[in-house]
């Protein structure tokens, strides 16, 4: 789990940490890195879109029942369409399980306005990552990777 103490905030730590294990996954030959975050931390959403995470979808964490974004990484295909972009705030959660249901995949965010850009995905791709989060503990948070 991905955790900076307050006096240390804003000093891009939670990125360099995320670009060191995904360095080390790469490192150990894996092809894909998964993270499930808490969705109303907004803080959190930068730093994995700019590190090649999407959000593919939602779902409720059974140990705390808080609001979690399931997120993943192809290490060889990291390109979603930008064709057809929506543009939700992170705080909308029932909007952005609608989309995520639909096929949309987050794969943009922007701070500024506290935006998550959805493109349409593939739905062949949509499947094998659903294979793959059944494997992933559901009470954790952090970044798993599939070697």
């Amino acid at each position: 789990a991905d955790c900076v103490h307050p006096e240390y905030r804003g000093n891009q730590l939670n990125q360099t940490m995320i670009q060191c294990r995904l360095e080390l996954a790469s490192d150990l030959g894996c092809s894909d890195a998964f993270s499930i975050i808490d969705r109303n931390n907004h803080w959190n959403m930068s730093p994995y879109f700019n590190n090649g995470f999407n959000m593919y979808a939602s779902a409720t964490d059974p140990s705390d029942n808080g609001k979690i974004a399931l997120m993943h990484n192809d290490f060889q295909n990291n390109s979603q369409s930008n064709s057809s972009a929506i543009s939700v705030p992170y705080n909308r959660l029932n909007l952005i399980d609608s989309l995520l249901a639909k096929g949309y995949v987050g794969n943009g965010y922007d701070p500024e306005n506290g935006n998550i850009k959805f493109v349409l995905n593939r739905q062949n791709e949509r499947n094998r990552l659903r294979n793959n989060f059944s494997i992933l503990p559901q009470t954790s948070k952090g970044v798993y990777c599939v070697c």
